[in-house]
């Protein structure tokens, strides 16, 4: 007999998101995550899944939205036949779910617990202070079972070192912390897996996120794994060299390049910073290069981090405002650093009447 269970972590809904993100696109972001959610939940009870394992920081804040936290539970109640194991993460309140919970929301605490699904087991712990290093010598499994462990954490927050639970008869260990995919090997019998995030909130969680589909064989105690994309946006950084461009067109078609290469797409959140050395008379101007992009995706955001060359100060003897300007700084008490900066927008304000950004 196969049973079929989902692992997710790091959900982190009702986030705040407005370090890129007015209140308006953060509110309107949030819903999106809070429908992955329910995507995901849907993808169970159409798959057959049986349970879904949610490895720590299912929401953002220590106390969520009201909304958010009983449209969670609302989807729980409307698929009874799924179980849903709540394990609490750091970013998790011991009352996130105050007053009665659906019969199917299976939770845990800082004391090792158990669930039996036929021959699958599966145990968790909330770690904290007290007990993150002495956790693992008190977990007892079943060699005959086959055994899921749910933590949240890894070597440096909550102390969660393989060493530790090697030898343990574990089969799969469904952790959440770190916010990206990835898997590993316990020891001979065990395997070890991050899901990463449903949904990238911010540039630090680029590319695919989604869950991970797991088919267990009961009688043979083996598995599948497999990682399922299910996010609605991804995030994309990209970081051109445009030393060798002469006009921002070449840039916008550099870009093309590199953002086609990627993979991303109209629904996708964009982030560009420029690199590379430009001519002290040249500018780049970022509001055109953003416009085109918001034209192409759902979000974007430049930056212009080239370096200026000043070939020497070429407009040293030219009689003009550049010129003028140029010497001007040259002559100033500034560092090289500042020189450079100050030159870089000075000269984009004369010639375009834009400040590079």
């Amino acid at each position: 007999m196969t049973v079929r269970i989902i692992h997710c972590a790091d959900l982190h809904l009702d986030s705040r998101m407005t370090a890129h993100l007015d209140k308006k696109r953060a509110y309107e972001r949030n819903i999106e995550l809070l429908q992955t959610f329910n995507r995901m939940v849907e993808y169970a009870d159409s798959n057959d899944v049986e349970a879904i394992l949610i490895s720590g920081d299912l929401f953002d804040t220590p106390v969520p939205a009201e909304f958010i936290r009983d449209t969670v539970l609302d989807g729980v109640r409307e698929h009874p036949d799924i179980l849903f194991f709540y394990l609490k993460g750091n970013h998790d309140e011991d009352n996130v779910f105050p007053g009665d919970i659906p019969v199917n929301l299976k939770m845990f605490n800082d004391k090792w617990r158990s669930y039996s699904m036929g021959d699958v087991v599966i145990t968790g712990l909330e770690l904290n202070e007290k007990n993150d290093n002495i956790a693992s010598h008190y977990l007892v499994l079943d060699k005959e079972k086959f055994n899921i462990l749910m933590l949240h954490g890894d070597e440096n927050y909550n102390h969660i070192k393989m060493d530790d639970y090697r030898e343990k008869n574990i089969d799969y260990m469904a952790l959440g912390h770190i916010h990206a995919f990835k898997k590993g090997i316990i020891d001979d019998r065990g395997v070890y897996c991050y899901p990463g995030c449903l949904e990238g909130r911010g540039f630090d969680e680029c590319g695919e996120h989604g869950f991970v589909l797991i088919d267990i064989d009961e009688e043979r105690r083996t598995f599948s794994m497999e990682f399922i994309p299910v996010a609605k946006r991804r995030m994309y950084q990209v970081s051109p060299d445009v030393s060798e461009c002469t006009s921002d067109n070449e840039i916008l078609h550099l870009l093309d390049r590199e953002l086609a290469d990627c993979g991303a797409g109209f629904n996708d959140y964009i982030k560009v910073v420029l690199k590379g050395n430009i001519s002290s008379d040249r500018s780049i101007n970022t509001l055109y290069i953003t416009d085109y992009l918001q034209e192409k995706y759902e979000y974007a955001k430049v930056y212009d981090e080239t370096d200026t060359l000043h070939d020497d100060y070429a407009y040293d003897e030219s009689i003009s405002l550049k010129g003028e300007f140029v010497r001007l700084v040259k002559n100033s008490d500034e560092t090289e650093e500042d020189k450079a900066a100050i030159l870089k927008m000075g000269i984009s304000v004369i010639t375009k009447g834009v400040i590079s950004r």
